[in-house]
């Protein structure tokens, strides 16, 4: 799993890579972020699974990266990591669908728990992909089949429908 940390203090995203034995718990870190423009270009490139982000960051914030990245068809898993317990904050990204809300100072107990826990919604979310994937190709192959062996099942649609 590819793990992303976002936070423009250097100091801040140091922490996070030591706090946690992040490959015993199953991740690389594959980038960082220093200001939200950053992340979001990165986060777009390196297609991570998890990505812990912090709220208030330079240029965009990190809310505003989670709703851009939505929109550009990013599926991974946020966890935000904030200096603020501010509701609207957490409605607001409960919206875009972040999977964990956790406040500085980070708790390394709660970090670990929620990483698992995106961790396994996204192997869950992979596994379905997977055997949808499956059942989808052989749909394919027993359509094309019964076509050359010209024995279809029903009315063939024309080429352009095909």
């Amino acid at each position: 799993m590819k793990l992303f940390i976002a936070d423009d203090e250097m100091d801040v995203r140091e922490g996070i890579r030591c706090l946690l034995d992040w490959q015993a718990l199953g991740f690389t870190i594959c980038g960082e972020g220093k200001n939200g423009e950053d992340t979001l270009e990165k986060i777009l490139r390196f297609e991570p699974d998890v990505v812990l982000i912090d709220i208030r960051m330079p240029r965009i914030s990190g809310l505003e990266v989670i709703k851009r990245a939505r929109e550009n068809n990013f599926h991974g898993r946020f966890i935000i990591l904030s200096g603020y317990s501010d509701f609207a904050y957490a409605q607001e990204a409960i919206h875009y669908g972040v999977t964990n809300y956790l406040t500085k100072p980070i708790d390394e107990d709660d970090l670990k728990k929620a990483v698992l826990s995106a961790k396994a919604d996204a192997e869950a979310e992979q596994a379905k992909t997977a055997v949808l994937t499956h059942y989808k190709d052989r749909a394919r192959d027993s359509i094309l089949r019964e076509i050359i062996m010209g024995q279809p099942d029903a009315p063939l649609p024309d080429a352009k429908e095909l």
